[in-house]
């Protein structure tokens, strides 16, 4: 993967540029495709402590990556 320096860019900026390498998503929805897996889930841990939790359609792989 190149990464691009955008002048004033964001941690944040940075992290989403990382996450939509393109050959990476490609191999992930290969993946995916592959184990026909038809949803996915998200697990993160909040500010206070709880374990929260997301379920999507695989096809929302692009989507979630780029907007988290």
């Amino acid at each position: 993967m190149t990464s691009t320096v955008i002048p004033g860019a964001t941690a944040l900026d940075r992290h989403r540029e990382r996450n939509t390498d393109r050959a990476a998503i490609a191999e992930i929805q290969a993946r995916i495709a592959e184990a026909g897996v038809q949803y996915l889930y998200y697990q993160a841990v909040s500010v206070t402590g709880r374990v929260v939790g997301k379920v999507v359609p695989a096809g929302h792989l692009v989507r979630n990556a780029e907007r988290g």
